[in-house]
């Protein structure tokens, strides 16, 4: 919403002009916009169009490869101390609350 009423660019994509003395406030709107933009989207074309343009540049088109920025930041290397200790704190934590 505050993109919407400061940035002119993103008003002139969604075809509108908001004031800056009178900014809007009804955040339900930004949703409204969001979908009207998203029911006149055509991303399988847009990808099929994507992919034959940048085929012939294209090399290995039966490898994937992933970015590891976008896999959990909590993810860590189970060492062996670090599962003993895991073990040790549920351990501690089930005889505390009478479950096995």
């Amino acid at each position: 919403m505050d993109q919407l009423n400061a940035n002119i660019h993103y008003q002139i994509f969604c075809d509108i002009r908001i004031s800056s003395a009178n900014p809007l406030t009804d955040y339900k709107l930004i949703d409204d916009i969001i979908l009207e933009l998203s029911s006149r989207l055509r991303i399988q074309n847009q990808q099929e169009g994507l992919a034959e343009a940048w085929k012939p540049y294209m090399k290995n088109l039966d490898t994937l490869y992933t970015d590891a920025t976008c896999y959990e930041s909590a993810m860590r290397y189970p060492t062996d101390a670090k599962l003993l200790w895991e073990c040790i704190e549920k351990g501690i934590s089930d005889d505390v609350s009478g479950k096995p």
